[in-house]
């Protein structure tokens, strides 16, 4: 059972005017994450945070739950700006989630935003190719330790201070988590299929790796039938994250049901 004591604060934008904001990293600033694709560029970031006491048989007992809040330069709440913005549509089924970090693979440095990563299988395509039917994807989100996470900012003695007002000053570092996830977002579970859109980041991403982007609204639970192959794509079932209804694919993307 997890009982909340309130204490939500709202505290600082750990980036300023930045045109670039997400799981690439800039030379530069290593917290920065450089995305040059047009459409996944985000000019602010916001965090609030509340702590999370946990009892019972919960491996961790201090959780910081950190809720991220973006600026985007488009309006991914529309499916089809969305659809879009992104380079890669399909029906995935995650075979895997190997875990969470926050280190560009590429250059091996700390980021600012943890990502869940592991691997799934292509099902069916709706925009772009892939090589191979097995990728590897990372999405934004998961739950890390704080250790790690203050690794990505270039100002942890801040971070630290807010810690301190959270009421955990006096608590190890390693029995502190930090939940990072965007509100209403929901988490990728393995052996669940999924519509995603998704791009690949070569500044970030390694080969037949990519991210599933789109806030909240870029993974959408699906339901289709065991021999997914021949079923016709505008008649599978997509959850629509904000009301929880069911809906045809062909009913929200006609113009990729074709």
């Amino acid at each position: 059972m997890k009982v909340r004591i309130i204490q939500k604060l709202m505290v600082f934008a750990l980036l300023f005017c930045l045109a670039t904001l997400t799981f690439g990293c800039n030379a530069s600033r290593k917290n920065i994450n450089n995305l040059s694709n047009d459409g996944k560029n985000f000019d602010n970031h916001s965090l609030d945070l509340t702590t999370a006491m946990n009892s019972g048989d919960d491996k961790h007992t201090n959780v910081i739950e950190v809720t991220p809040s973006f600026d985007s330069l488009y309006n991914f709440a529309d499916i089809n700006v969305l659809a879009k913005q992104s380079d890669y549509i399909a029906l995935i089924t995650v075979d895997t989630v190997l875990g969470v970090s926050n280190v560009n693979k590429i250059t091996n440095e700390h980021i600012s935003t943890p990502y869940t990563y592991g691997k799934v299988t292509v099902l069916k395509t709706l925009k772009g190719e892939f090589n191979e039917k097995e990728i590897k994807f990372c999405r934004l989100g998961g739950q890390l330790p704080y250790k790690e996470w203050i690794k990505g900012d270039e100002d942890p003695k801040k971070l630290e201070s807010v810690r301190a007002e959270l009421g955990m000053s006096k608590i190890s570092d390693k029995d502190i988590v930090i939940e990072y996830r965007i509100k209403d977002d929901i988490k990728i579970e393995e052996g669940k299929t999924y519509l995603a859109f998704m791009y690949h980041n070569p500044d970030f991403n390694e080969q037949n790796e990519y991210v599933i982007h789109g806030y909240q609204f870029g993974l959408r639970e699906t339901e289709v039938e065991q021999n997914v192959s021949k079923q016709s794509i505008g008649s599978i079932q997509i959850k629509n994250n904000d009301t929880g209804n069911w809906e045809r694919i062909s009913s929200v993307l006609p113009d990729y049901c074709k």
